[in-house]
């Protein structure tokens, strides 16, 4: 099978990941024609191999170094994992005098290294869909194919995405967006045929779970969040996760995507796990509970959407039950019951393996 060409934008602790799973011998075989993050872009003059050398980036990230050979997604990864931007890197240093050209646009810089795939991984703005949404249409305008992982875009302009696409006939891809590694969109929209899905509850925000999971054993709030940020599970800004909104997000994605139901981010009802107190969690364990903060989607007589995110006591033996930093889906169907689905949905090597699943898929399509 021959490599494809794709173009990362992001490369946060999900885009660190995937940069190092693209190394696997189990993923698609692909050239690396361009990586983004929010200071600018970089496009190689010749696409790279993820398992292709360069010199090693000096201490600094500034100066250049002329230490051993090593592979480049290290030297980037330790880079960025230091802080710094591709901005003020020493990318000549890293790469070599001439070999790569820096943009601040983005979308210039997609539509210059022409990719096959456009690997969507920035930051997440479930209000105004960020900066993702742009570099998605910037790659259906070459003729590229989307995989998604930032789910702000898809659930503040998901008409407006789907609509460019189509327009180009390109496929988007987003089972990264909605339960981390788990196939929930994959085993949604399948279960979903001929088979209309009534409802749905789902403990989605991992992040979530493990605050409240620590704060079972007696952690308080700020520091269950701070362990929940060292682990790469939480944003400096943990607030989408403690209030719901990263929850309802996702679920305006499966409403569209399963239920076939369009929803706003801002029709969500929420609450806080701001609120949550030790009694209450001690109380809802010795009832044989736990106090998760469960996402539900209904169809109503009218067949419109309700929506929310509510802190909710569920019996230690239900799906939605979790520890750790696991998510649950159940899908309540028309005829053919309940399907449940349990896997981990939180960090960035969860998250991943789903976006390496979908670049898969597309990069079938793109070598046959």
């Amino acid at each position: 099978m021959r490599e494809i060409r794709i173009f990362i934008a992001g490369l946060g602790h999900v885009g660190r990941a995937v940069l190092a799973l693209l190394q696997e011998s189990s993923s698609p075989q692909v050239l690396i024609a361009g990586l983004a993050d929010s200071s600018g872009a970089i496009c190689f003059n010749d696409a790279l191999s993820p398992s292709s050398g360069t010199l090693s980036p000096s201490s600094d990230a500034l100066s250049p170094s002329t230490g051993p050979t090593v592979l480049w997604i290290a030297a980037i990864a330790e880079a960025k994992k230091a802080g710094w931007r591709l901005a003020n890197m020493d990318l000549d240093g890293i790469f070599g005098h001439g070999q790569i050209t820096f943009h601040r646009n983005v979308e210039e810089a997609i539509a210059i290294a022409r990719p096959q795939v456009l690997v969507e991984l920035s930051s997440s703005n479930t209000r105004t869909g960020g900066a993702a949404a742009g570099h998605a249409k910037a790659a259906f305008a070459i003729d590229a194919d989307v995989v998604f992982a930032s789910k702000g875009a898809l659930a503040a302009d998901w008409d407006a995405i789907m609509a460019a696409a189509q327009d180009a006939g390109r496929q988007v891809r987003y089972s990264a967006t909605v339960g981390g590694g788990m196939p929930v969109i994959d085993a949604g929209t399948s279960f979903a045929k001929a088979n209309p899905i009534l409802s749905i509850e789902a403990v989605l925000n991992g992040t979530s779970v493990f605050v409240l999971s620590m704060m079972e054993n007696g952690m308080s709030l700020d520091d269950a969040v701070r362990s929940a940020q060292q682990g790469g599970m939480a944003e400096t800004d943990p607030s989408a996760d403690l209030d719901g909104l990263d929850a309802a997000a996702k679920l305006c994605i499966l409403a569209r995507a399963v239920m076939g139901c369009s929803l706003e981010v801002g029709k969500v009802k929420r609450e806080s796990l701001r609120s949550v107190t030790s009694a209450g969690l001690s109380a809802a364990i010795a009832s044989g509970r736990r106090l998760r903060a469960v996402a539900t989607l209904e169809r109503d007589i009218h067949g419109c959407i309700q929506a929310g995110v509510k802190l909710t006591e569920v019996p230690f033996e239900s799906p939605l039950a979790r520890t750790g930093s696991e998510n649950a889906v159940v899908f309540h169907s028309r005829f053919s019951g309940t399907l449940s689905m349990i896997g981990k949905g939180a960090g960035p090597m969860e998250t991943a393996p789903a976006v390496i699943r979908d670049l898969a898929v597309l990069s079938e399509s793109w070598c046959t």
